[in-house]
């Protein structure tokens, strides 16, 4: 079981670069933020994005996962060219991973 886990799953979804949007909760922003979030899934490094989640008061989370270790030059350049992606609204980088850049 552990093998076919780090087979088909080799990003830790346990410490994700979450991204936090400041957008409303609208049809046009759903599928803005949804673009981004597309935007972000071709960072080099980022192995998987999950679907944007309206979490309330105009915000939006997205997370980033990556097999890179958190704390390497390689996690902390996911963390750069994430925050370096064109964002429909303001955004925040956050997680452990940013908490090294």
């Amino acid at each position: 079981m552990s093998d076919a886990l780090a087979r088909d799953f080799s990003s830790d979804l346990s410490t994700p670069t979450y991204i936090a949007v400041t957008a409303p909760d609208s049809p046009q922003a759903n599928a803005a933020v949804a673009e981004y979030a597309g935007r972000v899934a071709r960072v080099a490094n980022v192995d998987l994005v999950a679907p944007p989640q309206y979490v309330g008061k105009d915000t939006w989370r997205i997370d980033a996962y990556s097999s890179v270790e958190s704390f390497s030059s390689d996690g902390q350049q996911v963390v750069r060219d994430t925050r370096a992606t064109e964002t429909p609204y303001p955004a925040l980088v956050g997680g452990l991973p940013a908490s090294f850049v």
